[in-house]
């Protein structure tokens, strides 16, 4: 690989697991980073240090070069020419405008590698999908394929970590595969696993550890997804809290629209344990928590994720 890569094109996602595959994990000759344009001093300052340890290489991705002013552009620009060799730059311009002039100074700089990103779409897509069903002996029936199609057009990289899941979940290929099923792999139907732990947390309960290990090192659950889950859990726990201050217990069920019968349990149940600024509080530790899941952080998803549960248990 080489100092510098520039990933652009419409393909937002595919871009984005392409800086992943190209950062890789931190190990102990290498360091990667995360970053926005407004952060791009720090991938000099890493470059600079030197390690007790020996050599190590700094990988850093950069998020939004699209989104360069010009003074950070000949930053860029600038770094790119110091050709460090503890230095790696991945930088990612999603939807760039082509008439931009950093973009056009990337696409002809000598020492940049350029990757383009295009999505399939329509029809094509569908003939891609249908193809992948095939290769890997998938059985969905018509209104999985359909769905998928629907939601994922264009976004080959979702669908290719759909497809992994659906080859470990397909163990009998006798039954074609549900849209019910293909949307709860997707995240947009939360699991009976993210539920219990949700109601845990909500709850306070030591059980919350046991199941956040599960999710993540069992069955390998992306960080980000279950605190987003947990937010969402959180935030709908503010809102029926907020309603108790307004109105009856009873009244305030009736008036709760928006949770279903089970949450409701949950919610009347577990309530007594949260103050409005407890909940409030910890709102604002997800979000940022959030800020370090994306990549400011070198301790690792899991081992974020367990101090936050951690930190909620405590304040019981």
């Amino acid at each position: 690989m080489r100092t510098c890569v520039y990933l652009h094109g419409d393909d937002e996602t595919s871009i984005s697991a392409k800086m992943n595959e190209l950062l890789g994990d931190n190990r102990e000759d290498v360091k990667v980073l995360r970053l926005d344009m407004v952060e791009l001093d720090q991938a000099r300052i890493a470059s600079q240090s030197r390690s007790l340890f020996g050599h190590v290489q700094y990988r850093v991705g950069v998020r939004n070069v699209q989104s360069a002013n010009p003074f950070q552009g000949k930053k860029l620009l600038q770094l790119i020419e110091e050709k460090r060799d503890t230095l790696v730059l991945v930088l990612c311009a999603p939807n760039v405008k082509y008439s931009k002039d950093l973009h056009k100074k990337l696409l002809r700089h000598p020492a940049v590698d350029v990757r383009e990103f295009r999505p399939k779409r329509g029809y094509f897509f569908k003939q891609w999908f249908n193809d992948e069903l095939r290769k890997r002996q998938l059985n969905l029936n018509s209104e999985a394929i359909a769905w998928v199609c629907q939601r994922l057009d264009g976004m080959q990289s979702n669908c290719c970590q759909l497809l992994d899941h659906l080859e470990l979940y397909q163990l009998d290929k006798q039954h074609d595969i549900s849209v019910s099923v293909v949307a709860a792999l997707c995240g947009e139907e939360r699991s009976e696993e993210i539920r219990s732990y949700c109601h845990a947390m909500l709850a306070r309960s030591p059980d919350a550890l046991v199941l956040l290990n599960q999710l993540m090192m069992h069955q390998h659950l992306v960080a980000i997804q279950v605190s987003t889950w947990l937010q969402n859990a959180l935030q709908s726990m503010l809102i029926y809290k907020t309603l108790i201050h307004q109105m009856s217990v009873q009244q305030a069920a009736r008036q709760a629209k928006i949770f279903t019968a089970e949450d409701k349990r949950v919610y009347a149940n577990q309530h007594q344990h949260w103050s409005l600024s407890q909940l409030q509080g910890i709102l604002y530790e997800l979000a940022h928590l959030e800020r370090f899941l994306k990549g400011h952080s070198i301790e690792s998803d899991a081992v974020l994720m367990q101090q936050l549960t951690v930190k909620v248990l405590m304040q019981a």
